[in-house]
């Protein structure tokens, strides 16, 4: 979306009906399925989706190819066969057609008998080309969960996490370069998912001008020349067919690697001082999480040579698509947090409620603060240098007649007559200060208290679904992007059509989740950035305007916190 044509936006953005200072909701069970045994059936969701054909129609003529000539198709729904299959958790198409062959599933997705297992492998591969029909449908049934429930997609949380490809990386160095490994031949070791996580936690902790527009342990991939010039062999398929069987090749210092999984992206970790190479290979899953209901709202799944920051625009794109309007508030880890990322939430109103992350190293809060705004994107008085109020009627923030984002308020002090005025400062001085939310704000520690409790999601679509699997028992046994996608789709879709009818916002279906909303808890969060203004006088009169009015200390920024001196 372009900021230079987006909306007017105010404090109470239509939608929501709330403020966006008003405290964060959740409700208690809304993702809790397995209390409904309706709804952990695969045979009674077939059933049930039937029952509604307002939301299976279009998905049903989404996913059906032409008629092109020759001979005809079994008739069914393989649409809700496929979302069948996603219910039953099993990763293995062979192991779903065995075990429910003879089950009514067939009947209830209108077939008059089970299809062999070549036809349903050959159906469900097709289906990858459509995953952008199950999204869509996803989307239906989230903007009717606003209907009866405004506060869906209020708030949100955006997280990321690894999805491991099963193909196997491969040490293939060229022949007669005397390369003792690729001499040995084999599959080269796979790294613990858990060191994975450890390692890229401690990644995202670097400053932000540390950060790469690429991974720098991402291999780097070789081009069609490139493997040519390499005399690289392109093997067949082992049943006699003539179609190629394409590998994706790689280089990593002198040495050269092969994976089958031609979207997958391998990234090695170790290497170095003795320790040796180990390798992850998959793809990126980023997750965007309705704070209110619990429920992933997008699955973006990319390839793991992007960072997390650069897919950020993306899914949080594709959710105002699926809502229809931008979310209010949005927390993120670590890895997303970029000045581009405060200019992407604040020029489309949303609140940030992310981590601090240096932008160079040894650059704390209180290092970018200045006579306009201190370190935690207070406003200042222009004419005495006291903090202003910023939550007031007719304060705030809000889009100028220009459309850039601005921030207005209003001296709390009063130190001279001028004071009574508005004021205001553009967000582009500072974007990672002026933006909709600031660290004195309540709702911003209610969503960073709670959002290490989101990353339960991804456990729960990997227990439900096996969606994301990284264990060998629980990876998709089927290469490419493309399946992923559509895997990610239909566990949108599942999620949406089992919470709407758990909370009795679809048809008659029984409310089953009498839970009433609840307020987060922010901990203690506010309580210590309070307590650090008071010792750091931050919220007494500083600056050149302080000393031209004779009411403070002068030369920003404003005093250090007697906290950080302390580590020093």
């Amino acid at each position: 979306m372009n900021p230079a044509t987006s909306p007017k936006i105010s404090p109470e953005t239509p939608g929501f009906g709330c403020s966006r200072y008003a405290p964060v909701q959740f409700l208690p069970g809304a993702t809790k399925f397995s209390e409904d045994s309706i709804l952990c059936d695969p045979v009674e969701i077939v059933r049930l989706l039937r029952r509604f054909p307002q939301i299976t129609r279009e998905l049903k003529a989404a996913t059906e190819p032409l008629y092109t000539g020759g001979r005809k198709r079994m008739r069914g729904d393989w649409s809700l066969v496929f979302l069948a299959y996603m219910i039953t958790g099993l990763g293995d198409m062979d192991r779903f057609h065995k075990r429910w062959a003879s089950s009514g599933l067939w009947k209830a997705a209108g077939f008059k008998e089970a299809p062999s297992g070549p036809t349903l492998y050959l159906r469900f591969v097709e289906l990858e080309e459509y995953h952008e029909a199950f999204e869509q449908a996803a989307h239906d049934l989230m903007r009717r969960a606003r209907q009866h429930e405004p506060m869906v997609g209020r708030a949100v949380h955006v997280d990321g996490t690894g999805i491991s490809t099963h193909a196997a990386l491969e040490h293939f160095c060229p022949a007669g370069r005397g390369c003792k490994r690729a001499e040995k031949g084999g599959r080269v070791p796979r790294v613990g998912d858990d060191l994975v996580g450890d390692i890229r936690a401690e990644e995202n902790d670097r400053p932000e001008d540390a950060v790469e527009a690429e991974p720098s342990n991402a291999l780097t991939l070789l081009t069609d020349a490139e493997v040519a010039a390499l005399g690289f062999a392109k093997e067949h398929l082992s049943w006699g067919q003539t179609k190629e069987r394409p590998f994706a090749w790689f280089k990593q210092g002198d040495h050269y690697y092969r994976l089958r999984d031609t979207t997958a992206s391998p990234r090695m970790y170790g290497g170095g001082a003795g320790r040796k190479k180990r390798f992850w290979n998959g793809w990126n899953d980023i997750t965007v999480t309705d704070a209110f209901t619990g429920a992933p709202m997008v699955i973006e799944v990319t390839t793991a040579r992007e960072q997390e920051w650069a897919v950020y625009p993306d899914a949080l794109t594709k959710t105002h698509e699926a809502l229809g309007l931008w979310p209010q508030l949005v927390s993120a880890d670590r890895g997303f947090v970029t000045k581009d990322t405060y200019e992407f939430n604040t020029r489309r109103g949303i609140g940030s409620a992310l981590p601090w992350r240096e932008p160079r190293p040894g650059v704390r809060r209180r290092h970018l603060e200045s006579e306009e705004f201190d370190r935690h994107g207070i406003m200042r008085c222009q004419h005495c240098g006291g903090p202003c109020d910023m939550r007031s009627a007719g304060l705030g923030f809000y889009i100028d007649e220009r459309d850039e984002p601005r921030v207005r308020g209003r001296c709390r002090i009063g130190g001279t007559d001028d004071c009574k005025e508005t004021q205001s400062v553009a967000c582009a001085r500072e974007w990672r200060y002026l933006q909709p939310l600031a660290l004195t704000d309540e709702v911003f520690h209610q969503l960073t208290h709670s959002h290490p409790s989101t990353e339960r999601v991804h456990l729960h679509l990997r227990g439900r679904y096996t969606q994301g699997g990284k264990e060998t028992v629980m990876r998709n046994k089927r290469f490419g992007i493309g399946c992923q996608k559509l895997r990610a789709a239909a566990v949108l879709f599942l999620e949406w059509f089992r919470l709407c009818l758990r909370n009795g916002w679809l048809g008659s279906h029984k409310l089953r989740n009498e839970s009433a909303p609840r307020i987060r808890n922010a901990g203690e969060r506010l309580a210590r950035v309070i307590k650090a203004r008071l010792q750091s006088a931050i919220d007494l009169p500083y600056g050149e305007a302080a000393r031209r009015a004779g009411l403070g200390k002068h030369g920003p920024p404003g005093p250090e916190s007697p906290r950080r001196k302390k580590r020093k």
